[in-house]
């Protein structure tokens, strides 16, 4: 996330909400005005809700789940980011980033094997 002031960030919020009301962004924009809304301290279920969105425009968006997969993790809910991590790694099999985690994930489940 660049350095930038509250005045700033608020008027990419501003743009990015007018934006995506007119369905006017891709999922990386939505992806990235959803992480602007954390960063500027909107509530957080709004903010997620609004990442999550992106994936009404690409299903498939990896930096989204992988997005969607990290706050899960951060927040304690396993079975949201095995899910998120089993779809990762369907969508790019060899990456052993994601393997890793997705063991990880498995063994706070206390689960052996969820590949």
């Amino acid at each position: 996330i660049e350095d930038r002031t509250e005045e700033q960030t608020n008027e990419l919020i501003a743009i990015y909400s007018a934006a995506k009301a007119q369905n006017l962004l891709s999922a990386d924009q939505v992806l990235e005005y959803g992480g602007l809304m954390l960063e500027s301290g909107q509530p957080p279920m709004q903010a997620i809700l609004t990442i999550r969105s992106a994936l009404d425009i690409d299903s498939n968006h990896i930096p989204t789940i992988e997005t969607l997969g990290q706050l899960s993790i951060r927040t304690q809910q396993w079975d949201r980011a095995k899910k998120r991590y089993q779809k990762l790694l369907s969508l790019q099999p060899s990456n052993a980033a994601y393997k890793a985690q997705l063991e990880r994930i498995c063994a706070k489940l206390g689960e052996e094997d969820c590949l």
